[in-house]
């Protein structure tokens, strides 16, 4: 199974290759369209005034009523367009509780004000799920000097069976302003899960480098003051209290930021290590679905053993030491729940880790609990010396928290861990100072040596960092990075006393 998690220096570069060759990893916006689930459904009483328009100015079109006799038209619906039906389906569903029974045409309702705004180039990517007799087809017009041009289709309605129907629309023109789609189906169907993205534009991409005074990775663990429920939701109070890390590096230049960035949180007890993240994924639901539609097989066709295959489509991989532990795990959890775990590069080893996912529109979430024992220890004791980092693997870029170079398995290069709350360490070291402060100051006294100027010096660097309100992880590197700094200066304070006693 080891061979599985290796990854070395030309991975990252080879997993955007192939995956944009396969033509589905582009970078997209979030759907632009509202609703594209078809979850909700408006209703229009016979006092809305909305109500004649859709029995006397549509007429033929077919609607359904509720129980209060209200029609009802889908949230995604604009403006109608020779549509024939339009009623909620709720037993046979792509995903989610309703979809979408249609004949004829309809336009669809932006998600935001400017969702629909568009430039000459842009590529739109969509893809929807279509099941029944027929055909089926989203048409993107074009307002201004250009026009639309269909790339590519692929895919078509069965009569039996949901299928993945997806466009590739390109705007082609000196002076576009906004795009309108309108979903065309030839006879009845059934449309669910509806996806309209654009590819993100380079000028939107934004590669910025990691600051300098950001270059370490640490990360804080608060303690977890009750019970952690293992759904993907984060919802207890001690996860509202954790400080969120980011700081994911773009793989293939681990000198930037990634665009599409990581977070994390993580919690301890006595017996336990907890990590929550935050991973956003545009169209996250309906890829969700594809991966379970899509599930990993062995060469001879079988279906993979999802509690150890390791997968990189779509998923977090967690790298963590125990402090004076040689030995490093690997934890591996992808969106569609396929699970992974190895000793170092030893796949055969298997620990009792546990994990729960959750998953929204644009991101998922993922909580991680794992045993002190899974990692060689006995317990977890509040102390510096644990040694962390995550990769982050989207379908368009591949991150990491620390730098890792080319090779995920580097516990040399991976970020630290304090398992102890931000405001306690700080405390103590800082207490830990002063009390080597006045025994640097008493012992320079003996040996004729004054250092009352220098180290009053070295300490205000950090006297910012102990009055800081902020509790956001660019602080908090910061500030350990100005305490490791100043401790280094009283280390070589320490030295020249040495040196002095030698030559009593």
């Amino acid at each position: 199974m080891g061979v599985f998690c290796v990854k070395k220096c030309l991975l990252c570069v080879m997993l955007i290759l192939v995956t944009r060759a396969l033509g589905f990893c582009e970078d997209l916006t979030d759907n632009l369209v509202v609703d594209g689930g078809m979850e909700e459904w408006r209703e229009t009483s016979p006092t809305d005034g909305w109500w004649n328009y859709l029995t006397v100015s549509c007429k033929g079109l077919e609607l359904a009523k509720n129980e209060k006799g209200n029609l009802l038209t889908a949230k995604v619906l604009s403006q109608f367009y020779e549509c024939k039906l339009m009623k909620p389906e709720d037993r046979d569903v792509h995903g989610g509780k309703r979809a979408l029974r249609l004949k004829g045409q309809f336009y669809l309702a932006e998600s935001s004000p400017s969702a629909y705004q568009t430039q000459e180039g842009d590529i739109y990517v969509v893809h929807y799920w279509a099941k029944g007799e027929g055909q089926s087809l989203m048409h993107i017009h074009v307002y201004g000097d250009a026009i639309t041009q269909i790339l590519e289709v692929r895919g078509k309605p069965q009569k039996d069976t949901w299928s993945l129907i997806e466009e590739r629309i390109q705007v082609v023109g000196r002076a576009p302003t906004t795009i309108y789609p309108r979903l065309w189906a030839s006879d009845e169907l059934l449309i669910d899960d509806v996806f309209v993205g654009r590819i993100v534009r380079e000028d939107e991409r934004k590669l910025v480098e990691v600051p300098a005074d950001c270059q370490e990775r640490i990360a804080f663990a608060s303690r977890a003051t009750g019970g952690i429920t293992l759904n993907g939701k984060l919802e207890e109070d001690s996860w509202s209290k954790a400080v969120r890390f980011g700081g994911f590096r773009f793989c293939k230049d681990q000198s930037l930021l990634s665009p599409t960035p990581t977070w994390f949180k993580v919690l301890y007890d006595d017996q336990n290590l907890y990590f929550g993240l935050e991973i956003p994924l545009s169209n996250c639901r309906q890829l969700e679905t594809e991966l379970r539609q899509d599930p990993l097989k062995t060469e001879e066709g079988e279906l993979r053993d999802k509690t150890d295959t390791y997968t990189d489509r779509q998923s977090i991989e967690l790298f963590l030491q125990a402090p004076e532990k040689s030995r490093y795990c690997q934890f591996v959890v992808s969106l569609d729940g396929y699970r992974y775990d190895g000793a170092g590069m030893d796949g055969a080893w298997n620990g009792t880790w546990e994990f729960g996912i959750s998953v929204a529109d644009d991101r998922w979430f993922l909580e991680m609990k794992i045993p002190a024992r899974d990692l060689g220890v006995v317990r977890v004791s509040p102390a510096e010396g644990w040694r962390l980092n995550f990769c982050s693997n989207r379908r368009t870029e591949v991150s990491t928290w620390a730098v890792v170079g080319g090779d995920f398995h580097n516990p040399y290069a991976f970020g630290k861990l304090v398992a102890q709350d931000f405001t306690q360490w700080l405390n103590e070291r800082s207490s830990l100072r002063q009390a080597k402060r006045e025994e640097i100051l008493k012992a320079s006294e003996a040996a004729g040596r004054s250092y009352s100027d220098r180290l009053p010096l070295l300490d205000a660097s950090t006297a910012l960092s102990v009055g800081r309100q902020s509790v956001d992880w660019e602080s908090l590197t910061q500030t350990y990075a100005r305490m490791d700094y100043v401790d280094y200066g009283y280390r070589c304070v320490e030295e020249e006393l040495r040196y002095a006693r030698f030559f009593w």
